[in-house]
């Protein structure tokens, strides 16, 4: 069983030595959109991120549409898309981040433009 770790935001990663880290709110949420993360979260690899990892990122049950109305919510689930990330004191940039970002600012223009 990994250790999980309950955040204040974001949404969910699984970090260094498969240690999974998720908003604790997401299963006050909604229940099932909280299992689906949790799982799809086990299922990364223990390691460095890798080819895997990546591929699982894109295949999931997970709807943007879930995790947008998520943030809505708990607007702290936005710092997830934030392309610039700290780990052990270091900063760098995250170019996956940076695509969901456009993506989700993207998809929110659409939403505004049909209302």
């Amino acid at each position: 069983m990994r250790k999980i770790i309950f955040l204040p935001h974001s949404i969910a990663w699984c970090g260094e030595n498969g240690v999974i880290y998720l908003n604790k709110h997401l299963k006050e949420f909604d229940e099932s959109l909280y299992k689906r993360i949790l799982k799809h979260e086990q299922e990364h690899t223990m390691g460095i991120y890798n080819k895997q990892d990546f591929l699982l990122d894109f295949k999931n049950d997970i709807s943007q549409w879930e995790l947008l109305g998520f943030c809505i919510a708990h607007p702290l689930g936005f710092v997830q898309l934030c392309p610039i990330v700290k780990v052990k004191n270091i900063w760098f940039y995250s170019w996956l981040s940076t695509i969901k970002l456009i993506i989700t600012i993207g998809v929110i223009w659409l939403i505004i433009k049909i209302i």
